[in-house]
Protein backbone atom coordinates (compact mmCIF):
# COMPACT_ATOMS: atom_id res chain seq x y z
CA UNK A 1 0.00 0.00 0.00
CA UNK A 2 2.83 2.37 0.85
CA UNK A 3 4.67 1.57 -2.38
CA UNK A 4 1.47 2.28 -4.32
CA UNK A 5 1.32 5.84 -3.02
CA UNK A 6 5.09 6.31 -3.24
CA UNK A 7 4.94 5.65 -7.00
CA UNK A 8 2.10 8.16 -7.36
CA UNK A 9 4.19 10.77 -5.54
CA UNK A 10 7.27 10.04 -7.66
CA UNK A 11 5.42 10.33 -10.97
CA UNK A 12 3.69 13.49 -9.76
CA UNK A 13 7.05 15.05 -8.94
CA UNK A 14 8.46 13.88 -12.31
CA UNK A 15 11.03 11.77 -10.46
CA UNK A 16 9.69 8.66 -12.18
CA UNK A 17 8.29 8.11 -15.68
CA UNK A 18 4.74 6.91 -16.39
CA UNK A 19 4.57 3.69 -14.41
CA UNK A 20 2.59 0.46 -14.58
CA UNK A 21 2.76 -1.42 -11.29
CA UNK A 22 1.31 -4.90 -10.87
CA UNK A 23 1.37 -6.87 -7.66
CA UNK A 24 -0.27 -9.57 -5.58
CA UNK A 25 -0.60 -10.11 -1.83
CA UNK A 26 1.38 -12.31 0.53
CA UNK A 27 -1.34 -12.64 3.17
CA UNK A 28 -5.06 -12.19 3.66
CA UNK A 29 -5.95 -8.50 3.90
CA UNK A 30 -9.12 -6.44 3.63
CA UNK A 31 -8.64 -2.90 2.36
CA UNK A 32 -11.06 -0.19 3.46
CA UNK A 33 -11.93 2.75 1.23
CA UNK A 34 -10.30 6.02 2.25
CA UNK A 35 -13.36 7.35 4.07
CA UNK A 36 -15.12 4.08 4.91
CA UNK A 37 -15.97 3.48 8.60
CA UNK A 38 -14.02 0.47 9.86
CA UNK A 39 -17.09 -0.52 11.88
CA UNK A 40 -18.77 -1.60 8.62
CA UNK A 41 -16.63 -4.73 8.93
CA UNK A 42 -16.91 -7.27 11.73
CA UNK A 43 -13.50 -6.42 13.16
CA UNK A 44 -13.58 -9.27 15.66
CA UNK A 45 -14.24 -11.71 12.83
CA UNK A 46 -11.32 -10.21 10.88
CA UNK A 47 -9.04 -10.80 13.87
CA UNK A 48 -10.29 -14.37 14.33
CA UNK A 49 -9.64 -15.11 10.65
CA UNK A 50 -6.17 -13.54 10.73
CA UNK A 51 -7.19 -11.04 8.05
CA UNK A 52 -5.30 -7.77 8.34
CA UNK A 53 -7.38 -4.60 8.04
CA UNK A 54 -5.77 -1.80 6.00
CA UNK A 55 -6.95 1.42 4.39
CA UNK A 56 -6.24 2.76 0.90
CA UNK A 57 -6.21 6.30 -0.50
CA UNK A 58 -8.92 5.70 -3.10
CA UNK A 59 -12.63 5.74 -2.34
CA UNK A 60 -15.25 3.03 -2.29
CA UNK A 61 -15.79 0.15 0.08
CA UNK A 62 -13.74 -2.79 1.34
CA UNK A 63 -11.97 -5.25 -0.94
CA UNK A 64 -10.58 -8.59 0.23
CA UNK A 65 -7.11 -9.47 -1.12
CA UNK A 66 -5.06 -12.64 -0.89
CA UNK A 67 -2.44 -14.55 -2.86
CA UNK A 68 -5.01 -15.24 -5.58
CA UNK A 69 -5.61 -11.58 -6.47
CA UNK A 70 -3.84 -9.42 -9.02
CA UNK A 71 -3.76 -5.65 -8.52
CA UNK A 72 -2.64 -3.09 -11.07
CA UNK A 73 -1.93 0.63 -11.10
CA UNK A 74 -1.21 2.78 -14.16
CA UNK A 75 0.25 6.08 -12.99
CA UNK A 76 0.48 8.91 -15.51
CA UNK A 77 1.33 12.62 -15.38
CA UNK A 78 -1.73 14.80 -15.93
CA UNK A 79 -0.62 15.93 -19.39
CA UNK A 80 -0.30 12.36 -20.70
CA UNK A 81 -2.43 11.93 -23.87
CA UNK A 82 -4.10 8.80 -22.50
CA UNK A 83 -5.78 10.88 -19.78
CA UNK A 84 -8.88 13.05 -19.95
CA UNK A 85 -10.26 15.73 -17.64
CA UNK A 86 -13.38 13.55 -17.50
CA UNK A 87 -12.99 10.79 -14.90
CA UNK A 88 -15.55 8.66 -16.73
CA UNK A 89 -13.45 8.76 -19.90
CA UNK A 90 -10.41 7.63 -17.88
CA UNK A 91 -12.37 4.75 -16.40
CA UNK A 92 -13.62 3.70 -19.83
CA UNK A 93 -10.12 3.79 -21.30
CA UNK A 94 -8.57 1.63 -18.57
CA UNK A 95 -11.59 -0.70 -18.75
CA UNK A 96 -10.99 -1.18 -22.46
CA UNK A 97 -7.38 -2.20 -21.75
CA UNK A 98 -8.66 -4.71 -19.18
CA UNK A 99 -11.21 -6.05 -21.67
CA UNK A 100 -8.46 -6.53 -24.29
CA UNK A 101 -6.33 -8.41 -21.76
CA UNK A 102 -9.26 -10.66 -20.81
CA UNK A 103 -9.99 -11.34 -24.48
CA UNK A 104 -6.48 -12.77 -24.81
CA UNK A 105 -7.60 -15.48 -22.36
CA UNK A 106 -10.77 -16.13 -24.35
CA UNK A 107 -12.96 -14.22 -21.85
CA UNK A 108 -15.64 -12.04 -23.41
CA UNK A 109 -16.35 -9.06 -21.15
CA UNK A 110 -17.69 -5.52 -21.18
CA UNK A 111 -17.77 -2.45 -18.97
CA UNK A 112 -20.85 -1.54 -16.95
CA UNK A 113 -22.68 1.53 -18.20
CA UNK A 114 -23.43 4.53 -16.00
CA UNK A 115 -27.12 3.69 -16.03
CA UNK A 116 -26.52 0.04 -15.21
CA UNK A 117 -24.17 0.82 -12.34
CA UNK A 118 -26.41 3.49 -10.85
CA UNK A 119 -29.31 1.03 -10.83
CA UNK A 120 -27.21 -1.63 -9.11
CA UNK A 121 -27.12 -1.60 -5.31
CA UNK A 122 -25.27 -3.76 -2.82
CA UNK A 123 -27.57 -6.41 -1.34
CA UNK A 124 -28.53 -6.01 2.30
CA UNK A 125 -25.68 -7.13 4.53
CA UNK A 126 -23.02 -6.66 1.84
CA UNK A 127 -22.91 -2.87 1.72
CA UNK A 128 -19.37 -2.88 3.17
CA UNK A 129 -17.89 -4.95 0.33
CA UNK A 130 -16.92 -3.42 -3.01
CA UNK A 131 -17.47 -6.58 -5.06
CA UNK A 132 -21.10 -6.86 -3.99
CA UNK A 133 -22.05 -4.17 -6.53
CA UNK A 134 -20.68 -2.62 -9.70
CA UNK A 135 -19.52 0.93 -10.31
CA UNK A 136 -19.51 2.65 -13.72
CA UNK A 137 -17.05 1.07 -16.17
CA UNK A 138 -16.12 -1.83 -13.94
CA UNK A 139 -15.72 -4.99 -15.98
CA UNK A 140 -18.31 -7.75 -16.02
CA UNK A 141 -18.57 -11.06 -17.82
CA UNK A 142 -21.73 -13.12 -18.17
CA UNK A 143 -23.48 -10.56 -15.95
CA UNK A 144 -21.02 -10.99 -13.05
CA UNK A 145 -18.40 -8.56 -11.81
CA UNK A 146 -14.83 -9.61 -12.61
CA UNK A 147 -12.65 -6.49 -12.29
CA UNK A 148 -13.04 -3.61 -9.84
CA UNK A 149 -11.61 -0.18 -10.67
CA UNK A 150 -10.54 2.94 -8.77
CA UNK A 151 -8.97 6.28 -9.62
CA UNK A 152 -6.71 8.63 -7.66
CA UNK A 153 -6.46 12.13 -9.13
CA UNK A 154 -4.05 14.80 -7.99
CA UNK A 155 -3.08 18.06 -9.64
CA UNK A 156 -0.02 16.64 -11.38
CA UNK A 157 -0.82 12.94 -11.62
CA UNK A 158 -3.59 10.37 -12.06
CA UNK A 159 -3.48 6.73 -10.98
CA UNK A 160 -5.87 4.26 -12.60
CA UNK A 161 -6.18 1.22 -10.37
CA UNK A 162 -7.93 -2.12 -10.37
CA UNK A 163 -7.90 -5.72 -9.23
CA UNK A 164 -9.27 -9.11 -10.12
CA UNK A 165 -9.46 -12.50 -8.47
CA UNK A 166 -7.72 -15.47 -10.02
CA UNK A 167 -9.72 -17.57 -7.58
CA UNK A 168 -12.38 -15.91 -5.44
CA UNK A 169 -13.40 -16.87 -1.91
CA UNK A 170 -16.96 -15.58 -1.41
CA UNK A 171 -17.48 -17.38 1.90
CA UNK A 172 -14.32 -15.86 3.37
CA UNK A 173 -15.39 -12.40 2.18
CA UNK A 174 -18.80 -12.88 3.80
CA UNK A 175 -17.09 -13.83 7.06
CA UNK A 176 -15.52 -10.38 7.21
CA UNK A 177 -18.89 -8.73 7.76
CA UNK A 178 -20.67 -11.22 10.04
CA UNK A 179 -19.93 -14.11 12.41
CA UNK A 180 -23.46 -15.52 12.14
CA UNK A 181 -23.02 -18.89 10.33
CA UNK A 182 -26.36 -18.87 8.51
CA UNK A 183 -25.95 -15.23 7.49
CA UNK A 184 -22.43 -15.91 6.24
CA UNK A 185 -23.72 -18.68 4.00
CA UNK A 186 -26.54 -16.50 2.65
CA UNK A 187 -24.19 -13.61 1.86
CA UNK A 188 -21.61 -15.94 0.30
CA UNK A 189 -24.25 -17.36 -2.03
CA UNK A 190 -25.25 -13.84 -3.10
CA UNK A 191 -21.61 -12.89 -3.74
CA UNK A 192 -21.01 -16.04 -5.73
CA UNK A 193 -24.01 -15.24 -7.94
CA UNK A 194 -22.91 -11.63 -8.51
CA UNK A 195 -19.16 -12.05 -9.01
CA UNK A 196 -16.68 -14.36 -10.68
CA UNK A 197 -12.94 -14.92 -11.01
CA UNK A 198 -10.58 -15.24 -13.94
CA UNK A 199 -9.98 -18.98 -13.67
CA UNK A 200 -13.72 -19.64 -13.69
CA UNK A 201 -14.40 -17.20 -16.52
CA UNK A 202 -11.59 -18.62 -18.66
CA UNK A 203 -12.15 -22.26 -17.63
CA UNK A 204 -8.40 -22.48 -17.11
CA UNK A 205 -5.73 -22.26 -14.42
CA UNK A 206 -4.04 -18.88 -14.91
CA UNK A 207 -1.29 -17.50 -12.70
CA UNK A 208 -0.55 -13.92 -11.69
CA UNK A 209 2.61 -13.71 -13.77
CA UNK A 210 0.72 -14.52 -16.96
CA UNK A 211 -1.93 -11.92 -16.15
CA UNK A 212 0.81 -9.34 -15.57
CA UNK A 213 2.51 -10.22 -18.86
CA UNK A 214 -0.68 -9.90 -20.90
CA UNK A 215 -1.85 -6.77 -19.13
CA UNK A 216 1.52 -5.13 -19.75
CA UNK A 217 1.21 -6.02 -23.43
CA UNK A 218 -2.31 -4.55 -23.58
CA UNK A 219 -1.04 -1.31 -22.02
CA UNK A 220 1.87 -1.14 -24.47
CA UNK A 221 -0.49 -1.67 -27.41
CA UNK A 222 -2.63 1.31 -26.37
CA UNK A 223 0.05 3.71 -25.10
CA UNK A 224 2.45 2.75 -27.90
CA UNK A 225 5.29 2.82 -25.41
CA UNK A 226 7.49 -0.15 -24.47
CA UNK A 227 7.42 -1.11 -20.80
CA UNK A 228 10.83 -1.32 -19.14
CA UNK A 229 10.86 -3.45 -15.99
CA UNK A 230 12.62 -1.88 -13.01
CA UNK A 231 12.58 -2.01 -9.21
CA UNK A 232 11.38 0.86 -7.05
CA UNK A 233 13.71 3.85 -7.21
CA UNK A 234 15.58 5.00 -4.11
CA UNK A 235 13.07 7.86 -3.72
CA UNK A 236 10.14 5.46 -3.98
CA UNK A 237 11.66 3.08 -1.44
CA UNK A 238 12.36 5.91 1.04
CA UNK A 239 8.90 7.41 0.53
CA UNK A 240 7.26 4.01 0.94
CA UNK A 241 9.09 3.44 4.22
CA UNK A 242 7.93 6.83 5.47
CA UNK A 243 4.32 6.15 4.43
CA UNK A 244 4.34 2.72 6.03
CA UNK A 245 5.49 4.26 9.31
CA UNK A 246 3.16 7.25 9.32
CA UNK A 247 0.10 5.91 7.51
CA UNK A 248 -0.39 2.36 6.29
CA UNK A 249 1.28 0.65 9.23
CA UNK A 250 -0.28 3.07 11.72
CA UNK A 251 -3.44 1.70 13.35
CA UNK A 252 -4.56 5.21 14.35
CA UNK A 253 -4.65 6.18 10.67
CA UNK A 254 -6.29 2.95 9.57
CA UNK A 255 -9.06 3.13 12.18
CA UNK A 256 -9.56 6.88 12.25
CA UNK A 257 -13.03 6.39 10.70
Amino acid sequence: MAATEAVIDAVGLRLSPPTLRMYSWSRDSVILGVGQPAAQLDLEACRELGCEVLRRISGGTAVFHDGHTVSFQLVLPTEHPFLSDDIHVNYRRIAEIVIAMLASFGVESRWASLEEARADHAPEGLEALCFSSRAPFEVVTDGRKLVGLAQVRRRAVTALQGMLYLRSRPLFSAQLVTRDPSERLRLAQILEARTTDLNSAASAQIDAEEVARRFRQAVEDVLREPAIESPLTSYEEERASELERTRYGNTEWTFRH
